[in-house]
Formats: structure tokens, C-alpha cells, sequence
């Protein structure tokens, strides 16, 4: 038995707890995770359901799971990602993307689900033979590019529990998620096509970056807190993962707000 809250239409707590077959069986609206892995060559993590599942059996999705009764959407992300690929993560690591409400059917196991999506963004430094899979859940995991994840899901969409329309949008946010230095840093250093010399002028330009953090830090964080764009924009290492972080706050932000509200309501 997995006990869960239930909520009205709008996302409100309404002081209600059920087991989730039977709020699947019976179309209440609840809250669920998910999460995007990425690691550091900017590869997504992909994970093949169980044949024992009822919804989309032997299909390729993401970490992903219901939050339980009394947990935030963080608590959630944070656990379901350890109880899956048995990787544990602190909190901070995991970046909020998006809220998005949700209704799918399975009239075949009579199960129709209706839920809010609390979506995340995880960056990781594991290998494939690293994660731990739970065997109850999954058969299998792997890392694929974001080029080959789409054009999967355009030409061979009965795989993936995902259709390509729903997913343009986090598609391009995984896209701008992979252009930050943290990712491109990594990659490009772990090529072997690339020339000495200009790896050293790489090497190079992200020491005096990661020196001009420094120095950020010393002056203090005000100008960064009040203009994050601009460095974000210029891809300075040290301000951008400030900014993942959580250092620095954008607290205008839709999603994080949306995240916020959620977790304290909870």
C-alpha cells in the first residue's frame, strides 16, 4: 500500500489520503515527480519499465513516481530518484523546471490518472554501470543524446511512454540546459579529436573564468542576485552554477514560485 494526498483540480490539498490503486481506480487528482538526468557530456538518462507495470509495460521513460502523503515535491524527486537508479543526491542538486497537470486513461486496467507533474533537472557525474535499478520498476537503463532521444520518439514513439508533442518544450530546456560550461566543460575535454594546443587555450580560458568567480565572491553577490541574466548569458562557470544552485535567486520565476508554493502547502 503507497499512501498519497489528494488534491482538488487546481492543486489544492484538500486533507485527504489514499492508497494509490485507489485513486487510480477512481480518477482523483494527486501530485507526482519527475526527473531528467543529464550528465556531463550532456547525455540524458533513460530507463526501461518493468513487464510487470500496469501502465506502459517494457516502455522507455524517465525516473518518475508519486509523492507521498505529508512529502513536498522535493522530498519526492529526491527519494524516487534513489529508490530507482539507486543514486543518492542531495536536494540542492535537483533544479525545478516546470509544473504541468496531467490526465491520462488505461481503461484496459481500469486505471485513469489525473495528476500534477513536478518536473526536475538532475546533472550527474555516473557512468551506466553505476545506477542500481530497481528490478520491481525497471529492466534496464541507458544514456542516449538529446538528438537520438528525438528522433527516437518521432520515428519509433511506441517505445517511450512520451509522445514527441508533449516533450517540445522540456526538449529545448534540456537543449539550453546542455550549452552551460559545467556540461560543455567536460565533454569537450574527454574528446580525443581535439588538438593540444587549443585544448590548453580551453584549459586556459576556464581557469581566468573560475578566477573571475573568485573575485566575485569577494566583492559580494549583490549585482549578480539583481542581474543573473547577463551572467548566465555570458556563461561565466562560477555565477552559472551559483545560479543552478540556488545561491542566487530569480524570485520571479513562474516555475520556481509554482515549486515553492507547492512545497509549503504540502
Amino acid at each position: 500500500m503507497e499512501l498519497i494526498d489528494v488534491i482538488d483540480e487546481n492543486n489544492n490539498l484538500i486533507g485527504k489520503i489514499e492508497d494509490k490503486d485507489v485513486v487510480h481506480g477512481t480518477g482523483m487528482w494527486h501530485r507526482e515527480i519527475s526527473v531528467w538526468i543529464m550528465n556531463r557530456k550532456g547525455e540524458i538518462l533513460l530507463q526501461k519499465r518493468a513487464m510487470s507495470k500496469k501502465q506502459h509495460p517494457g516502455k522507455w521513460s524517465i525516473v518518475a513516481g508519486h509523492i507521498q502523503a505529508g512529502e513536498t515535491p522535493l522530498a519526492g524527486a529526491k527519494r524516487e530518484t534513489k529508490e530507482e537508479v539507486g543514486i543518492d543526491v542531495p536536494e540542492e542538486k535537483f533544479e525545478a523546471m516546470v509544473c504541468e497537470k496531467k490526465e491520462c486513461a488505461f481503461p484496459n486496467v481500469q486505471q485513469y490518472n489525473k495528476y500534477y507533474d513536478y518536473v526536475y533537472f538532475l546533472l550527474v557525474d555516473y557512468k551506466i554501470e553505476e545506477y542500481v535499478i530497481q528490478i520491481e520498476e525497471l529492466s534496464e537503463v541507458k544514456y542516449v543524446t538529446i538528438e537520438e532521444f528525438i528522433k527516437e520518439l518521432k520515428e519509433k514513439n511506441e517505445k517511450y511512454t512520451y509522445k514527441y508533442e508533449e516533450l517540445k518544450e522540456t526538449i529545448q530546456k534540456l537543449i539550453e540546459k546542455r550549452k552551460q560550461p559545467f556540461i560543455r566543460a567536460s565533454a569537450f575535454e574527454e574528446r580525443r579529436d581535439v588538438e593540444p594546443a587549443k585544448l590548453a587555450r580551453f584549459k586556459l580560458q576556464q581557469q581566468k573564468a573560475a578566477s573571475f568567480g573568485n573575485d566575485l565572491n569577494q566583492i559580494g553577490l549583490a549585482f549578480v542576485h539583481h542581474h543573473p541574466a547577463l551572467f548566465i548569458e555570458h556563461r561565466i562557470p562560477h555565477a552559472t552554477t551559483a545560479y543552478r544552485k540556488g545561491s542566487i535567486r530569480n524570485a520571479a520565476s513562474p516555475s520556481l514560485m509554482s515549486f515553492q508554493s507547492a512545497s509549503s502547502s504540502s
